[in-house]
């Protein structure tokens, strides 16, 4: 039989393999710490998009600051009833000390009887001004400027309480226990 040579391995291919598979090896360590960044990075944008999807629109925001505004108009549009009523206080009399007396009952007897006085109800006419769904704004006449918001529940005289501010075709009705302005 003849002998058939195997011819020897070259060292030079070994090391060239060897320097191939660690070259492979770096490249796989890179590969996989940026994938750790990338993943790191998907978390922290899926954090921030949890939270703000919690967070009200700029839509609701906008809607809700359209109402403060119209709230505040109305109330700078209404007089001022109390403060006219009132008398501001002198700055000694809220820097004096308070002094507690002590007075004695004066027992009067009555001998005649004191009747309620018992005033009729003038009727109340209302216009209504502004509505939307749950709230409107009326006033005692179309040329009023102090307007009041109203809300169901709430109680007008004349009306009684509201029982529901809704649309009906094309117009707004504020609808009580005791009528309804159209």
């Amino acid at each position: 039989m003849p002998t058939v040579a195997v011819p020897a391995p070259v060292p030079a291919a070994v090391g060239t393999i060897d320097q191939r598979l660690n070259a492979l090896a770096t490249r796989m360590d890179d590969l996989q710490k940026t994938l750790d960044q990338a993943t790191q990075q998907l978390g922290q944008v899926t954090n921030m998009v949890a939270m703000s999807a919690g967070a009200p629109s700029n839509k609701d925001v906008q809607d809700r600051l359209d109402k403060l505004e119209q709230e505040i108009t109305t109330l700078h549009a209404m007089p001022a009833k109390t403060a006219s009523h009132e008398k501001p206080m002198a700055p000694a009399a809220l820097a004096a000390p308070s002094v507690k007396t002590t007075l004695k009952p004066v027992v009067k007897k009555v001998t005649h009887e004191v009747k309620p006085l018992v005033k009729p109800e003038a009727p109340v006419s209302w216009v209504l001004r502004a509505a939307s769904p749950g709230q409107a704004w009326v006033a005692t006449s179309a040329q009023a400027h102090d307007l009041k918001e109203v809300h169901v529940g709430d109680t007008l005289p004349g009306i009684g309480q509201v029982t529901a501010i809704q649309q009906e075709g094309d117009n707004w009705v504020v609808k009580g226990s005791k009528g309804m302005i159209q």
